[in-house]
């Protein structure tokens, strides 16, 4: 079993304050899924009843009017969404892949964060709107983790880049479409030495008793362990 960590960090860290509870899950209803080698489909069970899952091989879906159809705006990867009700709706923040690169001779996705509105949390369109976009060597944004604050959604993401593993980063948005990156302002590095000091990634921020709390995976996408910090007040 991965060992469990804790640590904590200071105020400048990854967020400045801690507004109203609000945790961004993904639902059973607004799973994503996405391919890469041969494999098999299956499916899983969530809050809302069967869902299918996709495993590597099978088509990269999204619900679209209530059927997992593949979209050629979006034909390789729709996943790892984060998701928020809105007056009018749902919210999904995802990964998404419309292109391939070569990272040391080995085929990756190249894949960003979008977002996409769902008046039942079934039918999605058949496209995002782009909110987080690749920079310098990065080839990968991935796992993005959303909570609305009064005034601000704050997003936690995964940076892949061919210069390095796994980073946590960060952005702010009023509206939660239009995004800034403030990677700088996300407070977590890699430590110096350990479970967490090659890679950190796939951030989970939730708030309990008054304390906002981050979970994140370690080296080699969490084979180390995961861990958690508490932003320090």
């Amino acid at each position: 079993m991965a060992e469990r960590h804790h640590r904590k960090i200071d105020r400048r860290s990854f967020m400045r304050r801690a507004g109203g509870t609000a945790l961004a899950l993904p639902t059973a209803s607004a799973i994503l899924a996405a391919c890469t080698k041969p494999g098999e489909t299956g499916n899983a069970t969530g809050s809302s009843g069967p869902v299918d899952v996709a495993r590597p091989g099978d088509p990269v879906t999204l619900p679209l009017n209530g059927e997992p159809i593949p979209t050629d705006v979006e034909p390789y990867l729709r996943s790892a969404t984060s998701v928020l009700p809105t007056d009018h709706g749902y919210r999904a923040w995802y990964v998404s892949a419309t292109a391939w690169t070569t990272v040391n001779d080995e085929p990756y996705p190249r894949y960003v964060v979008r977002c996409a509105d769902s008046a039942d949390g079934l039918r999605w369109p058949d496209r995002g709107r782009l909110c987080i976009d690749l920079d310098d060597d990065e080839f990968g944004i991935g796992r993005p983790w959303v909570i609305h604050d009064t005034g601000c959604y704050r997003m936690w993401y995964s940076i892949r880049a061919r210069s390095r593993p796994y980073r946590i980063g960060y952005a702010e948005s009023a509206d939660g479409v239009h995004w800034e990156r403030r990677d700088h302002e996300a407070g977590i590095e890699a430590s110096a030495s350990g479970w967490d000091s090659e890679m950190i990634c796939y951030a989970a921020v939730i708030d309990v008793n008054g304390r906002r709390l981050m979970f994140y995976n370690g080296n080699r996408h969490g084979a180390t362990g995961f861990g958690v910090a508490e932003l320090e007040r």
